[in-house]
């Protein structure tokens, strides 16, 4: 694939890709989201996460910074066998296939008891009438795994799986076709959506957006008096490649007037200042020290500041009938709509 042999040093420098288009200044802090799809109507602003290019990057203020090494760890937790040297060493043996590479992946995070407990998960809250979702692998703290009671924490995904992705979006077959218009067409239609920089994926801002409305659906509905206090959202985002050296992660941290755009779409939200993706290149060497170096990068901020335990856990005890908290946000819009029909019908 493109993305996997674009010409790529360990700090994730693009020697291969072309300067990014420029376009025009706009003001969206002036816009609701519905605001800036009607003043650029004849651009395609509001699809698909995975149809994202740098255009929506723009307009929502979101930038990424260059790669940068990741810092070593302060202090060592994952020692002797919980610092899965067998489970690195299997990763060096299984790379280049994707599959393997994924299953590999998801063992360093969890197995001989890792940093976190993993899962399949999708969520965007893009407004009601424009359902979508983005898919990945969520990152939750483990043993045990309340499942009810938790949120992502991060999330993981490979390049490969989001090339795949794309190509499925373009309906680009995988295999020959006899209908060549076709064929070509949807070539065109996977370039224009293709980052020339697989380190400066749109779609991986609309991973960590969703991630950000995960939260922000958490806290909403175990702890609501807290969101008044909460301005930032911690985003974070790992992601692995046919790569033998190294992974990235992808942290920022996400106002809340960026998540009340998409939560009400016709309503402008208060400007905010613009965000930067930092990025950070985590390589398997050492070994030794690699689940430290990587849990120390993820680090949630604290829900309720009165309480020193992480925001996940046992801080939030809950009937599970009552639920699943990380759909506070959909549910929230189901509630605000039950309220307006019912005002309808008054």
């Amino acid at each position: 694939m493109d993305i996997s042999n674009s010409q790529q040093r360990v700090d994730g420098t693009d020697t291969s890709a072309p300067s990014q288009p420029q376009w025009p200044s706009s003001p969206p802090d002036t816009l609701s989201l519905y605001g800036i799809a009607r003043r650029y109507c004849r651009e395609r602003i509001l699809v698909d996460p995975l149809r994202w290019t740098n255009r929506q990057l723009e307009l929502l203020q979101i930038s990424f910074s260059e790669p940068s090494l990741a810092p070593p760890p302060g202090i060592s937790k994952y020692t002797g066998k919980r610092a899965g040297l067998t489970l690195i060493n299997d990763y060096y043996d299984k790379y280049h296939d994707y599959y393997r590479r994924v299953d590999c992946v998801r063992s360093l995070f969890e197995e001989e008891r890792g940093p976190f407990a993993v899962a399949p998960w999708q969520s965007f809250a893009f407004p009601h009438d424009l359902i979508t979702s983005v898919r990945c692998h969520a990152l939750f703290y483990p043993y045990p795994v309340d499942w009810l009671n938790s949120y992502p924490v991060a999330a993981y995904i490979d390049r490969d799986f989001v090339e795949d992705l794309r190509e499925k979006s373009v309906h680009l077959p995988k295999y020959s076709s006899s209908n060549l218009p076709m064929q070509a067409i949807s070539r065109l239609q996977l370039k224009k959506i293709r980052p020339e920089n697989p380190l400066k994926d749109p779609y991986i801002a609309a991973l960590m957006i969703a991630l950000a409305q995960n939260t922000w659906g958490h806290v909403e509905w175990e702890r609501p008096e807290l969101l008044p206090m909460l301005k930032t959202y911690p985003s974070y985002v790992l992601t692995s490649s046919e790569s033998a050296e190294c992974m990235h992660l992808f942290k920022a941290e996400l106002p809340s007037s960026l998540l009340d755009m998409f939560e009400f779409p016709n309503v402008a939200p208060p400007p905010w200042a613009p965000i930067t993706i930092q990025v950070f290149t985590i390589p398997f060497e050492p070994a030794l020290t690699f689940r430290d170096r990587l849990s120390a990068l993820i680090v949630p901020k604290n829900i309720d500041p009165s309480n020193d335990n992480p925001p996940n856990g046992d801080s939030f005890n809950r009937n599970p009938s009552d639920g699943n908290p990380s759909d506070g946000n959909k549910r929230k819009r189901t509630s605000d709509r039950k309220k307006k029909k019912e005002r309808d019908e008054q």
